[in-house]
């Protein structure tokens, strides 16, 4: 009985949302491996019957979660016994998500999603969640954030490192300390809080308990990016062709001042906020200067993570003295 208990299990799948990914219909499905895929919902969301929701889900709810179309999708088995599984993959989709947006600023969030099961007479709805909290992307990122085959391409080659980072994250500790602020950052609406945590996340990859804030990203982030990098490059597509160098390392002191007068309530100079920066996407005006500090925080995190991503540095940076020992080394940097 144990063993045919053992054996007897349910197939699901989570479903979550992709933001700015109509186009990819074309292309889909698309494997990313370990279960999971991008998949066009739209023929079979409808399908699904939703009404037994109807008294803790909103009429408004259960439409939009019928409208969805392209998905990522966790296929998995799980005993009818319930336990912790379906709690881990939940987790699983976040740690996806997570660094999906470490490809692409994209406002997916794995807070929504529909979990299902699979039966022989289709779909059947287990669990919703579609009440979750707003993401931010800054007026750089606004027409950057559409999802591209390339885009699914690199996240599939990350896959391997993803899952094993769920498991194991308590190794690459700085790493994930690093995550937990960028996401923690997506979700806050103030803006220089999203500064802040955003220069926390660059501090917990390259600073020490003796070397920290502008001290520790001095001298590491132009190794590791290179000195004249330009920041704003990353987002300069045929939708904003015109943004301005943004050199990370004229900036690089103002990022780790303004971190330090918003982490200290301090007062914020006033030419700093005069608005006379580029020109906005999102709402025809000029950037001030802080906000300007804020992108350029934003696209180091970005370049950081990507670079130890497809340098296959994780190791490198899951302790402090590796970290360091990576540093002193005798690599020519760029």
């Amino acid at each position: 009985m144990c063993t045919a208990t053992m054996r007897t299990r349910a197939k699901r799948i989570l479903i979550t949302p992709l933001d700015w990914a109509f186009n990819l219909r074309g292309s889909l499905p698309f494997y990313l491996g370990f279960g999971f895929e991008v998949r066009d919902m739209s023929a079979e969301l409808p399908t699904v019957d939703l009404e037994v929701w109807k008294q803790v889900v909103s009429d408004k709810a259960r439409d939009s979660i019928k409208n969805w179309s392209v998905c990522l999708i966790n296929n998995y088995r799980e005993p009818f016994v319930r336990g912790d599984r379906q709690v881990l993959v939940e987790t699983l989709m976040h740690y996806v998500v997570a660094h999906l947006r470490l490809i692409v600023p994209n406002r997916t969030n794995a807070d929504r999603f529909l979990r299902v099961e699979v039966t022989t007479q289709g779909l059947r709805a287990m669990t919703i969640t579609d009440h979750a909290a707003p993401l931010f992307l800054e007026d750089c990122e606004q027409m950057c954030a559409e999802l591209k085959i390339e885009h699914l391409q690199k996240l599939k080659s990350w896959m391997p490192w993803i899952v094993g980072f769920k498991r194991r994250w308590k190794v690459y500790y700085p790493l994930f300390l690093s995550l937990y602020f960028a996401e923690m950052a997506r979700a806050e609406d103030e803006a220089r809080v999203r500064h802040l945590l955003r220069v926390m996340a660059l501090e917990a990859l390259v600073s020490t308990d003796k070397r920290y804030g502008f001290n520790a990203l001095r001298p590491k982030l132009p190794k590791l990016l290179g000195a004249q990098t330009d920041i704003y490059a990353q987002y300069r597509n045929s939708d904003q062709p015109f943004l301005p160098p943004l050199i990370l390392l004229s900036v690089l002191r103002d990022v780790c001042a303004l971190r330090n007068k918003v982490a200290h309530g301090d007062t914020i100079p006033d030419r700093w906020v005069v608005r006379n920066c580029r020109h906005t996407f999102a709402f025809g005006q000029q950037l001030n200067y802080c906000e300007e500090l804020l992108e350029a925080a934003t696209g180091m995190l970005s370049l950081t993570w990507q670079s130890i991503m497809d340098g296959h540095l994780q190791a490198h940076f899951g302790t402090k003295d590796k970290m360091e020992a990576y540093f002193n080394s005798t690599k020519v940097w760029p």
